[in-house]
């Protein structure tokens, strides 16, 4: 069914502002005569044209996943399409009301989610997800609310796309993934600390206006815990913070170079930038490629402007654990395609 025409629409989320320029507000909406609402919020079966899945990994910062609705069979079949007239992303709330466009968008072009997947205010106590739409690509971005989500949730988001013509009612199911896998690791306690070499291809994208672009989680990486002989847990607690050479019974962090010749040099807050043939740079150079290490997670990056697409770099952050006098080294290879 195409989206009423003449109905009148105010917003209401359980008598929680959406924010300082949005106070009280009630959503109804009065369909054209003989027009009924489906409402899920009475337990009616619930009735989808399309069902998508998704994942979003846990994480501190508002990162986000993709998902294409453009190809989508049943859309192109209603002809929902980018430059469709009156195109409109929807979302659904707790009273199983529809909360059209722009007029109702509380996120930067969409809404907030709580955990039932029902569309919410940013502060509602249950919010876990919010969801973006890009009308001129038929794409969603879809990301977790940092700080509320604990993992391993799956919810079932209600949205869904309409023009003057057409409607799709969409389900989205979207996992909330745990990265943290490190308590399952197990190790032979009894071995002997030994070198290691690690490898990691990235895609990226030059056009991306931020610096920090990806992050490799090496606490999960139950070969680098069995070659240092230690639980992830025990190796992250003794890596030092701060640029540093080897040192006894700790972990340091340095830049393996193409000669092979390892430097503690830090050109960046927290690790190095790179240039383009993978020797030491500094950001005044206006090297490309960084990289960085807070704990056992690698962030890589790229200067803004200075990373060229098409271009592969590669880099060899290492780690090194110097234990009995010995220093074992971690050389992780990360091939940065653009």
């Amino acid at each position: 069914m195409a989206r009423p025409d003449g109905f009148a629409q105010e917003l209401h989320y359980r008598n929680k502002p959406f924010g300082k320029k949005m106070k009280k507000l009630t959503y109804h909406i009065m369909l054209l005569a003989g027009l009924a609402l489906m409402s899920t919020a009475c337990g009616e079966t619930e009735n989808f044209d399309l069902e998508l899945d998704t994942t979003v990994e846990l994480n501190v910062k508002y990162k986000t996943a993709t998902v294409s609705l453009k190809k989508e069979s049943v859309l192109v079949a209603k002809g929902i399409q980018p430059g469709a007239a009156g195109l409109s992303f929807y979302g659904i709330d707790g009273y199983g009301q529809t909360l059209y466009g722009p007029e109702y968008y509380n996120s930067t072009s969409g809404f907030y989610f709580d955990k039932d997947g029902y569309a919410c205010a940013p502060n509602d106590e249950d919010v876990r997800l919010f969801i973006d739409f890009d009308e001129s690509t038929l794409a969603l971005a879809v990301g977790m609310v940092p700080d509320v989500c604990t993992g391993d949730e799956v919810i079932p988001v209600r949205i869904g796309l309409a023009t003057d013509q057409a409607d799709c009612r969409i389900r989205l199911s979207v996992k909330i993934y745990d990265p943290d896998q490190s308590s399952q690791i197990t190790i032979d306690e009894n071995a002997s600390p030994k070198d290691v070499a690690l490898s990691y291809t990235l895609e990226c994208d030059a056009a991306t206006s931020g610096y920090e672009l990806e992050r490799i989680n090496l606490k999960n990486n139950a070969e680098l815990a069995q070659a240092f002989v230690m639980l992830p847990d025990d190796m992250e607690s003794i890596v030092v913070a701060s640029s540093s050479n080897p040192t006894a019974n700790k972990i340091v962090f340095g830049l393996t170079q193409p000669d092979g010749s390892i430097t503690y040099d830090w050109t960046a807050n927290a690790g190095f930038y790179i240039q383009a043939d993978g020797y030491l740079g500094s950001w005044s150079n206006g090297d490309p490629i960084w990289v960085e290490l807070s704990g056992l997670t690698l962030v890589c990056g790229h200067y803004p402007g200075k990373s060229v697409a098409g271009t592969k770099y590669v880099i060899k952050p290492t780690l090194v654990y110097t234990k009995g006098g010995k220093q074992y080294q971690a050389v992780v290879t990360v091939t940065m395609q653009f």
